[in-house]
């Protein structure tokens, strides 16, 4: 594996030739406009506009070109650091904490599961990515990436999209199908619930920054109880955004909508013991939510 010396050595490697193509863009844009002054300037000067059109459409497509170059210097010194990251990294960190496992940066959870969930409304559109599927335990899992936007039309008919939620969506597959559901969501309302009655806790702190839905009363007291509900309550203090969960059937959702990109190494940001520690946290949660939550306890299996 590159420990975090190696990759930072890349970083800085990667981080010239992206600051190149950066300074080189500018350079291009300022050519661009500079001439342009400079031969208007002329013409202000000497009145013959078809004598400078040629200089404009040369310093034009010099400009342009240089542009594309430095677009694509920066480009490609950015996907090469990531590439060392998702391709080597990643992998390497997942075989130290999963026997069992698989990465896809391409991929994502499928949107039926989120849609079919419906702990947030459906979007317009869905991208995402870095999913990584494996077990830990008893307990199944899928992560990754999840972007959920809703189209926006002004009155003049100009389309746009609106981020709602981003950051990472995690299910496990329980050993025990419940037939039952359950949803907790935070300072909001699931957008499904049907055929669900809202509950609530004997903790009046519990109360005012979750909603609680489910599909039966004893189902409700099964899954909430004094331990759960302080362990939702301090995760909910170590994240900035919301958390929602579901548990549907024999799967358990949690999303985690805090703005984030997961398993990112930003190119400007030096690489160290530090980010390097965050990085592997981002792993290890996977597992930590599965101990805290105590999904592989013999209530959860069968």
């Amino acid at each position: 594996m590159k420990d975090f010396n190696e990759i930072e050595e890349i970083r800085i490697e990667n981080k010239r030739k992206y600051d190149q193509g950066k300074l080189g863009l500018i350079i291009s844009l300022l050519f661009i406009v500079i001439t342009i002054v400079i031969v208007f300037s002329q013409f202000a000067s000497s009145g013959n506009f078809g004598a400078i059109i040629p200089l404009i459409f040369i310093a034009f497509i010099l400009g342009v070109v240089g542009i594309i170059f430095s677009s694509i210097m920066m480009n490609d010194s950015k996907n090469e650091f990531e590439s060392v990251v998702k391709n080597q990294f990643i992998n390497e960190i997942l075989k130290q904490n999963f026997k069992d496992y698989s990465y896809d940066k391409n991929r994502k959870i499928s949107i039926s599961e989120i849609n079919n969930v419906g702990l947030v409304r459906k979007p317009d559109r869905y991208t995402g990515e870095d999913l990584i599927q494996g077990s830990y335990g008893s307990t199944n899992f899928q992560i990754s990436d999840v972007v959920l936007e809703e189209e926006h039309t002004d009155d003049k008919g100009n389309t746009s999209y609106v981020t709602y939620f981003k950051g990472k969506w995690i299910i496990y597959q329980l050993e025990k199908n419940f037939n039952n559901t359950l949803k907790i969501t935070e300072r909001t309302k699931p957008s499904i619930t049907k055929g669900l009655r809202k509950f609530e806790t004997e903790m009046h702190e519990f109360n005012k920054k979750f909603s609680i839905y489910a599909s039966d009363q004893q189902f409700f007291y099964y899954v909430i109880n004094a331990y759960m509900i302080d362990t939702l309550l301090r995760l909910e203090k170590e994240h900035k955004g919301r958390i929602y969960y579901a548990l549907d059937n024999n799967k358990f959702h949690v999303a985690i909508n805090d703005n984030s990109d997961f398993l990112k190494l930003n190119i400007k940001d030096p690489v160290n013991m530090e980010t390097i520690k965050t990085f592997e946290e981002e792993i290890s949660f996977i597992k930590r939510l599965v101990d805290e939550l105590k999904l592989s306890d013999v209530k959860f299996r069968k």
